[in-house]
């Protein structure tokens, strides 16, 4: 994925996300929902807790809470760490951070109708 650092006034560094980099993480409506979810959480927020706030979001049954938290885990988790949206402890299941581009995202998920 193509990014750049960018440092604020106060010195601050951070990874400012390229137009195509937004659109392939937010091209899937799964990621789409798991950054929304993510925006009303304040991080520590462990892969179970999440799986099932995706699986309300999207209106699924529990039944479908493990599958979900597995392709979180194995998939749009670890593409949002790799972008640096989040930082994502795949050894025990936390979300740890948000970090910049995650606003970014979220407010072009609120900006686009979703």
């Amino acid at each position: 994925m193509s990014d750049s650092l960018r440092t604020t006034g106060t010195g601050e560094t951070f990874v400012e996300l390229d137009a195509s980099v937004r659109h392939q993480l937010l091209s899937d409506a799964r990621r789409r929902a798991t950054l929304i979810v993510l925006r009303s959480c304040e991080p520590p927020i462990d892969l179970e807790t999440l799986a099932e706030a995706v699986v309300r979001w999207e209106e699924g049954s529990k039944a479908d809470v493990d599958r979900t938290a597995l392709v979180l885990h194995h998939h749009h988790l670890p593409m949002l760490d790799q972008a640096g949206v989040l930082w994502y402890d795949s050894a025990s299941n936390r979300i740890e951070s948000l970090q910049n581009p995650f606003h970014e995202l979220t407010e072009a998920l609120l900006t686009s109708g979703e």
